[in-house]
């Protein structure tokens, strides 16, 4: 099984951008968004300090599948647009399932709302311990970051 981290980051902020303070996902102590290599992309980790404080809580419950995916196509977002959070600026995306005694992300994948999803075929699955995986995520459901 894989550790799954978080590490504290900030977009900075200029004229035409806003600042950000976000979490970005580590992967047995890697940059997920390195792995995926979503630099040019400019997106966030969902769990950030959005001026709607409720995103966090609604992504926490939705990534331990307490909730439905509030997307189409029943994915799950990981990595959104820093100005909106919205997956029509384009976002990373996953499918998520459980087991008994594990979360696993797989299928990821570039999705917007008017575009096929552009799959990236050479990362995960990443099998993460449960109760491991519940400690780090829970204190979302709390909004905030």
């Amino acid at each position: 099984m894989y550790t799954l981290s978080l590490k504290p980051e900030k977009r900075s902020g200029s004229r035409d951008q806003t600042e950000v303070n976000h979490h970005d996902f580590l992967i047995d102590g890697k940059s997920l968004s390195e792995i995926i290599g979503i630099g040019d992309l400019d997106m966030v980790g969902i769990f950030a300090d959005w001026s709607n404080e409720k995103y966090n809580k609604i992504a926490a419950k939705e990534i331990l599948l307490e909730e439905k995916a509030s997307l189409d196509s029943e994915r799950f977002c990981i990595y959104v647009c820093p100005e909106c959070g919205d997956v029509g600026c384009g976002a990373i995306t996953i499918k998520i399932s459980e087991t008994d005694t594990s979360f696993i992300w797989s299928d990821f994948g570039y999705e917007n709302d008017y575009e096929e999803i552009r799959e990236y075929k050479n990362i995960g699955p990443y099998e993460f311990e449960k109760e491991k995986y519940k400690e780090l995520i829970n204190p979302f459901l709390n909004v905030g970051i």
